[in-house]
């Protein structure tokens, strides 16, 4: 039987393949594709490392240029659950908050939250954004 597999590899000039693992291999080329796809995903990951700006540097830079601006905090923090006009979107409409929310009341909420709302200082506001944010909210 031997001499017929010796026989057989010498008329199809196969090359002998090695097993590995109870799976039979022979020696193939990758495809020219994956090569390219590979050298092109390493060039990425290597410039993507290179160039990229880790997160706490990117935070640093928006905490050193902290908006003042009552409005545009309010648009950043405060829109997602809530709407400018009366109509309630998660949290109830900001219109009119100044009125329904009198002298202390307001700011006891953006102090304290109130119910899944949470506090500004919670958000990251210090106490010249909370009084931006609260002057804005009194003129709607």
């Amino acid at each position: 039987m031997d001499e017929e597999r010796r026989e057989k590899k010498e008329t199809t000039h196969e090359e002998p393949l090695e097993e590995v693992a109870g799976i039979r291999m022979a020696n193939a080329r990758v495809p020219r594709f994956l090569v390219i796809t590979y050298v092109t995903l390493a060039a990425w990951a290597i410039g993507y490392s290179v160039l990229a700006q880790p997160v706490n540097e990117r935070t640093e830079d928006t905490a050193g240029n902290k908006p003042v601006d009552g409005k545009t905090i309010v648009q950043q923090h405060c829109l997602g659950c809530h709407n400018l006009t009366k109509e309630a979107l998660v949290g109830p409409g900001l219109q009119g908050v100044g009125q329904r929310l009198p002298g202390e009341k307001l700011t006891n909420v953006l102090l304290n939250g109130r119910g899944a709302m949470p506090s500004l200082p919670n958000q990251g506001l210090d106490s010249e954004q909370i009084k931006a944010v609260e002057k804005y909210l009194r003129t709607l």
